[in-house]
């Protein structure tokens, strides 16, 4: 899964293994200021970001750092931390999005598509989550809890969720992995400050229940 974006660090890699609800159709038209904040990702899918919420897209990527600076929207984010989320982004693969303001450790969600084929059941989901810190051991350089994994839908399609320590200490990593089709799936990855996870958790979750996938973004 991409890896956590923080204060002066550069995008780390994470295990492929981390690379690991259910939304109702509209029942009507969006009010008018979500709408407003819907966000349509090059990636195939949209969401509401919330107001503290921004986006770094091909269409951001095309400007330079001191544009991106100086419009105000990333001003205190760390150089080089916007310089490797630039250069992820150009690539066509990744997506950001960071939560203002910048203070120390830059929270964040990452968003990519990979090709794999998520757990078939619980019980596999599980055994791969049994499997996590021992494999995660020698990255991360200590020992970590146990995560909390589960099965969920997000906009009709099968995924999974995970919530597990960070690498940096302190921060916890969310992701939510959705099946798009057989052998696709996009992950949606947010490092956050563990002292602020009740609302940021809420904030990601509320980004993700907004999303519409395919044909129904935006």
């Amino acid at each position: 899964m991409p890896g956590p974006l923080g204060s002066g660090k550069m995008l780390r890699s994470i295990p492929l293994a981390l690379m690991f609800a259910l939304l109702p159709p509209a029942a009507c038209a969006e009010p008018e200021q979500e709408a407003q904040s819907r966000h349509t990702s090059t990636l195939g899918f949209s969401v509401i970001l919330p107001q503290d919420w921004v986006a770094l897209d091909p269409s951001s990527s095309r400007t330079d750092r001191d544009q991106l600076e100086a419009d105000g929207r990333f001003s205190g984010l760390d150089r080089s931390l916007l310089n490797s989320a630039l250069q992820k982004v150009r690539s066509g693969e990744f997506e950001f999005f960071f939560r203002r303001p910048f203070e120390g450790f830059a929270q964040n969600i990452a968003v990519r598509k990979r090709n794999l084929d998520l757990p078939a059941d619980a019980q596999a989901l599980s055994l791969q989550c049994t499997a996590l810190p021992s494999s995660l051991r020698q990255s991360y350089g200590r020992d970590i809890s146990p995560p909390k994994c589960d099965l969920r839908s997000v906009a009709g399609h099968t995924a999974t969720y995970i919530e597990i320590e960070g690498p940096l200490p302190q921060t916890v990593n969310l992701q939510y992995q959705v099946q798009l089709s057989k052998g696709h799936v996009l992950a949606i990855t947010a490092s956050v400050l563990a002292a602020n996870l009740p609302a940021v958790r809420d904030e990601f979750e509320s980004i993700v229940h907004s999303m519409r996938i395919g044909s129904d973004a935006p």
